[in-house]
């Protein structure tokens, strides 16, 4: 290899480095053509978060990036202009034409005809997604506007994780380093040949080529998983469950986001949005009156017609804790979601279950799901957990979504992750 084509491979290395740019960002902005660009960008960015802000749902959300990235739909945002003046002009229903005249045209048949709408592409059928906003960004904002406590997760002394950084070089590899390969060919042919560098004179040898490689080590890692139980019998609808996949966005998006600074503290380093969700794992239970673990898609969009049988999928998260969280290593949170319409022949397994779960996890939250069709569900089961264990329990909490709304999902989130009301808190 001739030192012009290590040159060349270098230019082309810090080329395609310097082009690297946000799918949303303008080449107007890229180039410096358009300083107005950049302000109206961020115009369009604070647009997503007040969206974001007020808990919008997850189906008007681009995820991307592993689920660590989100994108809104581009807002429709006009830029300030002037407009001409219009001369008076009459008012409804007096232009040209008598009255029960026929609007639109009409063909030889006498039919009339106002255009054939179904062939036509809806205003947002392709509508482009606006800027990304990190699920880290969403989280710190949530966190600042309902003022929520850190999270307190247990077992960190216990758990170490393989580490890996490329701090060092080698002569093998995948990451090519063509800076240090063309100092180390200059240097040899500078020792073989006295001095006397030229561009035809230096070449490449095996031995000076060099590649970025990595070190492992141990560093202490918190490990969380988060079970997320819906009930899927007959009398969940699909507006029930939209409000669960909601609420499970927002909890989700702030436990990963609060983990991953948590580990970059342990690590004494310093905390960036790739480390959204380190350590977390998330399961997904539905139940009717049995109970199964399915991919998040099936989560959200089974149905059945069975009645409801709770105990089943305490029971499940039961057996998969022994087999697979060890609660000295494990951080265990539980959100079920349901109507509360348990068969009353349940109820006492039910609670046993809880009572078996609660020495291990660090919290199960239970959302009552509020049914206007279903009069008989009436949130009994949270009434029941309410009853028995207290409204103020250390590790269970309680919440009801009665509609899609802001305001329901700021009390859903201030009720799971905020303050205790009896004083304590997961600071």
């Amino acid at each position: 290899m001739r030192i012009n084509d290590v040159t060349a491979k270098c230019l082309a290395h810090q080329s395609l480095s310097s082009f690297k740019h946000s799918p949303w960002q303008s080449p107007f902005t890229r180039f410096g053509v358009d300083p107005d660009f950049d302000r109206f960008e961020k115009i369009v960015k604070g647009k997503a978060r007040e969206e974001l802000r007020r808990f919008v749902t997850p189906d008007k959300m681009n995820i991307v990036r592993g689920g660590k990235v989100v994108q809104l739909p581009k807002p429709r945002i006009d830029m300030p202009h002037f407009t001409r003046g219009t001369p008076p002009q009459g008012g409804v229903g007096s232009g040209d034409g008598e009255e029960g005249d026929t609007i639109g045209q009409v063909d030889k048949n006498g039919d009339v005809q106002t255009g054939d709408p179904s062939n036509k592409t809806g205003e947002h059928a392709n509508e482009d997604w606006g800027p990304e906003i990190t699920r880290s960004e969403v989280a710190r904002m949530i966190i600042g506007d309902l003022t929520l406590p850190n999270l307190k997760p247990k077992g960190t002394d216990n758990i170490q994780k393989d580490s890996y950084k490329w701090t060092s070089t080698s002569r093998a590899g995948s990451k090519f380093l063509p800076k240090q390969t063309l100092r180390n060919a200059m240097k040899r042919s500078a020792r073989e040949l006295g001095g006397e560098l030229s561009s035809e004179n230096i070449s490449i040898e095996p031995q000076d080529i060099r590649y970025r490689s990595w070190s492992q080590e141990q560093k202490p890692q918190a490990n969380a998983v988060i079970f997320y139980v819906i009930d899927v019998s007959g009398s969940i609808n699909d507006v029930q469950k939209e409000m669960s996949r909601t609420a499970n966005f927002y909890l989700s998006t702030i436990i990963k986001h609060q983990f991953g600074e948590l580990n970059a503290k342990l690590r004494n380093e310093d905390f960036s949005d790739d480390m959204f969700g380190d350590g977390v794992e998330e399961k997904f239970f539905i139940h009717d009156s049995v109970a199964k673990e399915v991919s998040e898609k099936d989560f959200y969009t089974t149905s059945t017609t069975g009645g409801t049988q709770i105990s089943s999928a305490y029971k499940l998260i039961e057996k998969q804790i022994e087999e697979k969280y060890n609660p000295s290593r494990w951080n265990i949170y539980i959100y079920h979601y349901s109507d509360g319409d348990n068969f009353d022949t349940d109820n006492s397994e039910a609670i046993a279950s809880v009572e078996r779960l609660l020495p291990n996890i660090n919290e199960l939250g239970y959302i009552n799901l509020k049914s206007n069709s279903n009069m008989w569900a009436n949130g009994k089961f949270k009434k029941l957990l309410e009853s028995h264990f207290g409204e103020n329990h250390e590790v269970i909490r309680t919440a009801e979504i009665e509609r899609v709304s802001e305001v329901q999902f700021r009390k859903v989130i201030l009720q799971m992750l905020g303050e205790r009301k009896n004083g304590n808190s997961n600071d």
